[in-house]
């Protein structure tokens, strides 16, 4: 019934605006200003995995219909036996569904155990703690939260146990990450931040969002914007765009980068600009990504071997091993090539300096 109730308030909320977000958000983790918002457009509900809430879910755009951010606005008893008040708190997330802001009603302000009013540094902790997306309250479930074998100051009931909302029964390493006096509140609060929203924005952006769309990503700034536009960018505009690739990967994460460079078709390896391009960075790639570049090389232009050779010492063994194998005294560059092997042969603590020796005799 309660669930019921609440759905048909979300709906009647819905239906009755479309206005931006009444309270300005308390912390916001963009560039972008809250003064752009000029819309918010429904987008669905998603349920919660700690209450028995479903919540309206918008995205946000600016006068030009360009979309900003996703909010929803969470009403939700999140106090066990009804001690706490309700929490009444705004949730912003970025177009990929990462967490990154929230607002808080002045004239409902959060509350502890005991009605205890929160103060900004217990916001401020709390804003932390949902940025932490591998926060150790992904790991756990409520009733792993408390240690039933502690002494408790101040005890209460839930689900026919006795726990405790702000004193010793809290384990050790959960207090750490959570305000005093407002576990369960933090808890339910991170669980809905980082739980079925994330699918929701996900799907919706991947059903809606164009080839213009995932180009703006590939040019923002933000790393998990441009992955998501790599992964959705067609062939054709990648390969318009190779430039844009050969400086998003030096400052992407391993994972995104080795993707990219899985990805991309044939002709980018036989442009001779980009693979100069994207070699050139090798000093600065992780050791996966390096690899793949190094077996790249049997398709890839012959300026690719001469890149390499100028960062050697950041090579494995096995990866020295496989390049040196691709060099042919007809090849390309390969007098340049021999001669930074050279460089790398005499220095005096290069540690592979045997594999060269061998190569070179």
């Amino acid at each position: 019934m309660a669930k019921t109730l609440t759905t048909i308030l979300s709906l009647l909320f819905i239906w009755t605006t479309s206005n931006k977000p009444i309270h300005e958000p308390h912390f916001l983790e963009s560039p972008i200003p809250w003064d752009r918002i000029d819309t918010a457009e429904y987008i669905s509900s998603f349920p919660s995995t700690t209450t028995e809430s479903d919540f309206a879910l918008y995205i946000l755009k600016d006068q030009k219909g360009e979309p900003l951010f996703f909010y929803s606005a969470l009403t939700t008893p999140v106090c066990i036996d009804n001690i706490c008040k309700p929490v009444d708190i705004e949730i912003y997330w970025d177009l990929v569904g990462q967490y990154i802001g929230l607002a808080i009603d002045p004239e409902k302000p959060l509350t502890k155990y005991d009605h205890e009013v929160w103060v900004e540094e217990d916001y401020e902790k709390l804003h932390a703690l949902l940025q932490n997306k591998h926060s150790i309250l992904n790991r756990k479930s409520l009733d792993n939260l408390y240690d039933l074998q502690a002494n408790r100051e101040d005890t209460i009931r839930f689900n026919g146990q006795e726990v405790d909302a702000i004193t010793g029964a809290t384990k050790k390493e959960i207090k750490a990450h959570i305000i005093d006096g407002a576990l369960y509140s933090c808890y339910a609060v991170w669980q809905i931040a980082h739980g079925p929203v994330r699918d929701s924005i996900r799907s919706f952006i991947d059903s809606t969002f164009d080839q213009i769309q995932w180009l703006k990503f590939l040019y923002s700034e933000n790393r998990e914007y441009q992955y998501k536009g790599l992964q959705n960018l067609s062939d054709t505009a990648l390969h318009d765009h190779a430039a844009r690739i050969i400086e998003v990967l030096p400052q992407s994460k391993p994972v995104a980068r080795t993707y990219a460079l899985k990805k991309l078709p044939i002709p980018f390896w036989q442009n001779a600009a980009f693979v100069q391009g994207v070699y050139s960075n090798m000093g600065v790639y992780d050791v996966f990504s390096n690899t793949i570049l190094i077996n790249k090389l049997s398709i890839a232009e012959p300026i690719g071997l001469l890149e390499t050779s100028k960062h050697i010492s950041h090579l494995t063994k096995n990866q020295l091993t496989k390049y040196l194998s691709f060099i042919r005294p007809e090849m390309p560059h390969y007098e340049p090539i021999v001669g930074n092997l050279k460089d790398a042969f005499s220095t005096s603590n290069y540690r592979y300096k045997y594999l060269l020796e061998s190569f070179m005799d």
